[in-house]
This record gives C-alpha cells, structure tokens and sequence, in this order.
C-alpha cells in the first residue's frame, strides 16, 4: 500500500514539473512568418525577443545579426538578454542590469516567406517614445526624442512596413525605446503582430468600434436616467446614476485608439482622463447611497461626514492635475492615493447594500451582483495597468454585466409599481371608503385634540396678560407698546394669540428719584414653548417690580444695580432649564428727572433712536441670552442721555423677520435688512401704529413681533431757561486762596457755594475738585454727589466719587459708587484700580483679585497694579 502511494506521488510530480523541464531544455528557434495573415510575433515557448540596455549601433548590430542568414538557433549573443514581451523587462534586472534608466533595445529575429502584398507590425503600447528599425533601416517612428513631455505611452503602434524593407529569409527587427517612467519602459502591454496592412490595423479598429458601440449605449442609458429626473425631480438617483454614466464613457472614450485622432496634445488628453476617472467612484458611491435608504443613526451621520474626506481629496488631485504637466506625479498619485481611497468607496456601497439586504430590499441583491462583478472588473484593469498580468481592459465588456444588474432592479420597481396601480384599481371604490372612514375618524380626534389644545393655549394667554402691559404713570416719560404674537387662535367664542414675546412697562421710585422702567423680551420657541418662556420672564419680572415698590431695601438701589440685580434674577430662573428655554431681552430705566436711559441688551435687536426726523440704532455691547450658562460672567449697563422730544424704540426681531417673498422652490424669503426697520421709523414718524403698517407692508409676518416706544417729555412745553448760577469770581477766588494756600477760606466759600440751590453742575464739579485738593474728601463726595443728582450720566464723575470716598474712609461707599461706575464703564483702569484697592481694604480679597485680573488683561501699564498684586499675593 505504501509502495502504491510512493508510486502515485513519483507520478503526480513527474505530470506537474515534466511539462516545465522540458520547457526548460526547448531550444529557441527563430520564428518563422508567412505574414499572409495576421500572425503573432510575441514570446513564446521556442520564440522570443531579446532586449538590452546598452547602447548599439543599429546598422552595424544588424549587420552582425544577419551575417548567419542560414542560423536557425535563436541565440544573438553579448548584450542581449531574453524578455517575454509584451512586459516590462524585468528579465533585464534579473541578469544584473539595472532598469533606472529610461532607455532600452529590443530585437526580434524571424525568417520570412516571399512576402505577399503590403505588410505593417503591430508592436502594442510602447512607453514612451520609439525607433524603429528593419535590417538596420528606420521604417518608423513616434514622438519627440528630446522632448521630456509624455508622448503617446498608451498608443498601439501599427507601422506600415516599406515593401523594400523586408526581404525574404531572415529579417532583424530592432526597437529602440525612450519612456518616462523609470524602471517601467518597454513594449509594455497589447499585442506584438505581423500581417497584411489592412487585415492589421482593422483588428484595431474592430476592437475600438465595438467599444464605442458599447459606450454610446451606456451614454444613451444615462440619457434615459437624465430624462427621468428631468420629468421626476424628487428622485434624485436618477440624476447621479445618469452623472456616473457620462463620467465612465467619457473616461472609456479616452481610453479607447480613437482620441489619437482628435488632434489633441497627449499630455491635455491624459489630465481630462485622469480627472474623470477620478469623479467615477464618488459619482457610483453617491448613487447608491442615494437609492437606498439607510436608518438615519448616528453612525451614519458620522459615516456620511467621513466619507466627504475622501471627496475633498479628489477635488485637491483634480486641481492638481490641471496645474502640473508631468504623468509620472499622475500616476505616482493614482497608485498610492486615488486607488486605496477606493476601497472607501467599495466599503461604503458594501455597507449601503447590505444595510438594504438586512431589510430584505430584493433590488440590493441585484446590485450587489453586478458590484461584485464591476469590482472584479476593476480589479482585474488595475493589475493590468501595474503591469502585474498583460491581457486588454476589460471593464468595457464587464460593464454590460453591471448594467444588466440596474437594468433588473429598475424592471422590479416598475412591476412593483404597475402590481400597486393594479391593485389600486381593482379596489380604488373599497380603499377610497375606507380611506375616507379612516380620515374622518382622525378628523374627529383631531378636533378633539386641537380643542384641548387651544384651551391650553388660551388658558396659558389668561395667565400672561396680566404679568405684562403698560403700567407706567409717569408724566415725563410715556410709553406705549404694540404687540403681534405670530400664533393666533380660537377658542370656542373668544379669540387670542400666543407667543413667547412679552413687552411691560412700569414706575418706579429708586434713592427717591421717579424712573420709568421698561422690558422687552422675545423667549426662544414658536406658540406654546415660547409663551411658556414668556411667562416665567413676566412672572419673574412682576415678581421684582413688586419687592422693588414696597420694600425700602430693594428700593434703595441706584439705577446700575437694579439693572444688575434683575438681569442675575432672570438669568438665575433661566439657567435652571438646562438650555431647554433662552430669552433675548432689552431691560431699562428711564430717569424722568434727567432722561438718562439705563439699559442692557442680552443679544436682542439693538434700540432704535428717534431724533428730530432721523432714525439710527442705539450701539451697546450685546451680552449673550439671558439663560446660556455663564452668561452673567459679563454684565454691562448701557447709558444714553435723552433730549426733549426724543423717542427710543425697542422690539424683538419680529420687526426684521418680514416674509418678502417665494423663491424658486416655494420657500419664503426672510428679510436680511436690519436697515429697513428704519425706513419704517422714519416714515411712520415715530408713531407705533404707522411703523406696525409700513412693516407690514413690506412683508408679511414670520415671528412674533412687539414694539415698546418711550418717549422724553414729547409735545410738551419748551423747556425752562436754564437759571443755575456759575459763580464764576467764587470760583476764580477759590482758585486763588488755594495757590496762596489759605485753605480755610476757600474751605468756607466752597461751603457756602454748595448750600446754594441753583448752582451749575460744572461749578460743583469744581467745588469738588477743590474740596480734593484740600484733603477735605467728605466735603468733595458731597459735592459729587450733588452734582450727579443733576447730571448722572457721567461715569468719569462716578468714577472719581469712589475714589473719593476711599480716601475718606468710607470704603463701602467707595466700593458701591465703584461697582456702579464698572458695570457702566468696565475698560476704565483708574476705576478698577480704585475698586480693587477698595475691596482689598474691605477685606474682599477675591472681588479684589477678580477687579484685578480684569485691570491686567486690558494691556494697562499703570504703576498701582504691580503694587496691588503685590500686596493680595
């Protein structure tokens, strides 16, 4: 049993290696052509061709290689070493010479018969440029020698052969070859023939006319897709099927023998070809990932953003190849980026079409045959073209497969189509009485539903109402407010809106002085979620007016912290949502004494002044919405000093959101013109009611939409003359007791000028000053004080109180009088550095280092912060 199995062993190797020794020991004979038909000249077992990279003399090495016309041994001897061809001579390097160059020779011997009528070689692709000689005569040639641009490297050669050329016996074909890619030269791919003339070059154009014949089917495929989308844009596969189409027959076009013929520079045909073939996989891909739905998870979300990397990266090898001239970059790029990026692509179909098979989608498995076969295809042209096998392209012959494969799936989804309209029209009567029962069921809960839900609504309207209005009883200051909310409703007979702006309007009386206190806010969310939004801002606003009326505390605060105070209560309310509910506001108060307007702005629409004919926005540091975590890390009170007659309008973005108009696809046009709202202004004169026509004239409405106008003793009286006194020989004495440095004196008629009622700010501005320069602090905080009751708009003044009252001990009146002048002025470094210092000697240490660090990020390089640092580190 073991001899029998030793037998079978002996047997099986002797049939597996016998054929390749014997192959082995063949001699190489010279061929032999008769050339009355097309005969093939390539290597084979016992003929071959013979290359070398030395170079020869091609007459003289003809010469020599005919000397033996009797030799029958195909053996040429020194330098020649042989090749199969077609290849890339990599024989060459096995026997010791190197291939980094770019030239070499070929030869090829053969006997030939008495030649019968015209003859030509057909010698496949030769890369790059070649020389072609018969019995040491030029018979042929192609492209510029010394020309270092790419000639015609994927060019059949069909050369006519001179009927003197050839003779009959033995004959000696030398090639001379010069390509551009190192390494890689040579008769690299196709066919090595001989023939007649006419039967050799209709083998080419057979091969390339059937191609063509096939392509301009594909094209008329894409034609058909193209047409579909045209008449049904909803389906937008159709489109990026019909795209791909075009991009792989423009790009098997160029391919094809026939672009020779169209007079264009080969380096020009080569970008175009390199450039479409790199649209073909993301063309394909998008197409299928646009055919079949995919569950709309996050991993496809992520998959879709990555699967854009790939394209950009195309996009950057498009551009380029348009900028640069040189194949070897085109190709080195193709190889080691464009086709591993393939497989991206592959991977994504492969994901899409099984993502489709898993929901047993029937058209996925047919296009996952036909993927698989175009795969193949692919795969089998790539290694061609790295020389790795030597057969033609063969993606135009698989291509039909591919196409057979849609063909199926689009036959599937018409059948199934025509099944539906079938079944629909056999049972159209039954489904349309069922259709009808089923709709008027559903009309009738929806009924019911949206009668609960406009009683919430209204309901949520009741409770409202009465947080906001205008409550102002001020004489000075009026206001009046208009309000539009976008949702508007019916709830059994009464009729109301809801919506998340809110406008209120009350007085108030602060450190004994009246004050007009205004909001408007615009809550995030349409209907129900923004009227929720809104009445937490009234409820929360309402809340603080009231403490704010009826206790002293809360009524004791100068205007800046008040502001502060509500902004950090609603903020506070707000954050609590978790970002659920965000609210734009602009919060403020009017001084009915001076109309100095105090206000912040968290990311609202800015105010708008109304002066003398002109309107103009009101330019304020924007803080974020109220409600966005952190957003009371920065908090800045805005001033403007009204004059008589002036109006300031405020309103939500309502005011600018006018639908203008449909574009092209029935979306409305949103208005992007803040300038607009005032045009409206100015030509609706500052009344709130014209304004509201002129919007809403422009366009129709597209949010909530709310206006509050204040206005400053507006058709009132001409103000008085101005009676206060200047004391200007008081203040020029003054001046000269302190030069003369009798402080005493001045001391007393410093004293006597600020007892006087009628005293002009400016001259307690300088009673003060000269109460400073007499260390008298306490005296020159009142008369500060007493001149901004009469003028409190000015910061610097506010400014220099606190520091006035640290340097008279009062340090917690220091740190108010600083603070307020922070929130209205936050980049004065004087002020922070006496407001630091403050707190320092309160014992604040944090707030002072907080005031410190912002003094040290504004740049200053005032000498007290190094001294500060020093003395809280």
């Amino acid at each position: 049993m073991r001899l029998k199995h030793i037998l079978t062993c002996v047997l099986m190797c002797t049939w597996i290696f016998a054929p390749g020794l014997l192959f082995a020991q063949t001699p190489l004979t010279i061929q032999k052509v008769t050339a009355r038909s097309v005969e093939s000249i390539a290597s084979d077992a016992t003929h071959s061709w013979w290359a070398t990279v030395r170079g020869i003399e091609p007459v003289t090495e003809s010469e020599r290689l005919l000397a033996d016309g009797n030799a029958r041994q195909d053996e040429p001897g020194e330098p020649w070493v042989r090749v199969m061809l077609p290849g890339y001579a990599e024989e060459l390097r096995q026997h010791g010479y190197g291939l980094d160059g770019t030239e070499l020779w070929y030869l090829k011997r053969f006997y030939l018969d008495k030649p019968a009528g015209h003859l030509a070689f057909r010698l496949g692709q030769i890369d790059d440029k070649d020389r072609v000689y018969l019995n040491g005569r030029l018979i042929a040639k192609t492209g510029d020698w010394d020309n270092p641009r790419a000639q015609a490297y994927d060019k059949v050669r069909v050369y006519e052969i001179p009927d003197d050329a050839l003779k009959p016996g033995l004959n000696v074909l030398l090639i001379r070859i010069k390509g551009i890619f190192p390494g890689q030269v040579g008769m690299v791919r196709g066919q090595a023939e001989i023939g007649p003339s006419l039967a050799v070059r209709n083998r080419v154009i057979y091969k390339d006319t059937i191609e063509v014949l096939l392509l301009a089917c594909y094209a008329t495929a894409g034609s058909y897709f193209l047409f579909l989308f045209i008449r049904r844009r909803i389906e937008r596969e159709n489109l990026i099927f019909a795209i791909f189409i075009y991009v792989f027959v423009a790009y098997q076009v160029l391919k094809t023998q026939f672009k020779f013929e169209l007079g264009v520079e080969f380096i020009t045909l080569k970008k175009w070809e390199y450039v479409i073939l790199y649209a073909t996989f993301p063309a394909f891909y998008y197409f299928i990932r646009t055919y079949f739905e995919v569950p709309k998870t996050r991993g496809w979300k992520i998959w879709d953003f990555v699967i854009l990397i790939p394209s950009f990266v195309f996009l950057g090898l498009v551009a380029h190849t348009f900028l640069t001239d040189d194949p070897r970059t085109y190709w080195f790029l193709q190889k080691n980026i464009a086709q591993p990026l393939w497989i991206v692509y592959s991977v994504g179909n492969l994901a899409v079409l099984f993502s489709a098979l898993r929901r047993k989608n029937r058209d996925a498995i047919y296009m996952l045959c036909g993927f698989a076969v175009l795969i193949l295809g692919i795969c089998v042209d790539i290694t061609s073209n790295r020389g790795i096998i030597n057969i033609p392209p063969v993606m135009s012959f698989i291509f039909p497969l591919f196409m057979l494969s849609l063909a199926l799936v689009l036959a599937n989804r018409f059948v199934r189509l025509n099944e539906e309209v079938a079944d629909l029209n056999a049972n159209l009567e039954q489904k349309v009485e069922d259709r009808t029962r089923q709709l008027n069921q559903s009309l009738t809960e929806i009924q019911a539903l949206k009668e609960k839900q406009d009683g919430d609504y209204f309901l949520t309207s009741l409770l409202i109402e009465p947080l906001g209005g205008n409550h102002n009883e001020g004489n000075a200051v009026r206001t009046e407010m208009v309000q539009r909310q976008l949702k508007q409703f019916s709830f059994r007979k009464w009729k109301a809106e809801i919506g998340g702006d809110h406008c209120a309007a009350h007085s108030l009386k602060l450190k004994d002085r009246n004050y007009t206190v205004f909001i408007n806010g615009d809550a995030m969310g349409k209907s129900i979620q923004g009227a929720g939004g809104a009445l937490v801002l009234g409820t929360v606003f309402q809340s603080l007016i009231t403490r704010t009326q009826r206790t002293q505390e809360a009524s004791g605060k100068y205007p800046e912290q008040w502001l502060k105070e509500c902004f950090l209560e609603l903020q506070n309310v707000f954050v609590a949502f978790n970002g659920s509910m965000f609210l734009s506001a602009v919060v403020g108060l009017v001084d009915e004494q001076s109309g100095l307007v105090y206000f912040i702005n968290s990311e609202h629409p800015r105010p708008v002044l109304y002066r003398k004919g002109q309107a103009s926005f009101i330019e304020s540091p924007v803080l974020r919405k109220i409600g966005v975590p952190d957003a009371d890390s920065f908090i800045q009170v805005q001033t403007i000093q009204l004059q008589r007659d002036d109006v300031i309008i405020v309103g939500s973005d309502g005011r600018d959101d006018i639908s203008i108009g449909m574009d092209e696809k029935g979306n409305r046009i949103i208005n992007e013109d803040e300038d607009l709202f005032l045009r409206h202004v100015e030509a609706g004169q500052g009344n709130l009611d014209q304004i509201t026509e002129h919007v809403f004239a422009s366009g129709g409405q597209a949010d909530d939409y709310s206006l509050i106008r204040i206005s400053f003793f507006e058709d009132a009286a001409p103000a008085p003359d101005d009676t206060s006194k200047n004391y200007a020989g008081e203040i020029s004495k003054i001046a000269n007791l302190l030069r003369a440095g009798t402080f005493n004196e001045a001391a007393t008629l410093c004293s006597e000028i600020v007892k006087q009622p009628d005293v002009a700010p400016q001259t307690l501005l300088q009673v003060a000053k000269a109460f400073r320069h007499m260390k008298d602090y306490q005296k020159s905080a009142n008369a500060l004080e007493k001149y901004l009751e009469k003028n409190p708009g000015d910061v610097e003044a506010l400014s220099t109180l606190g520091a006035v009252y640290k340097l008279s001990g009062n340090r917690l009146a220091a740190v108010e009088a600083g603070e307020r002048a922070f929130l209205r002025d936050p980049t004065n470094v004087k002020n922070l550095v006496h407001l630091c210092d403050a707190h320092r000697l309160l014992g604040n240490k944090a707030r002072a280092i907080a005031i410190l660090q912002i003094a040290e990020s504004l740049g200053s390089d005032a000498p007290e912060l190094p001294r500060l640092r020093a003395a809280l580190f």
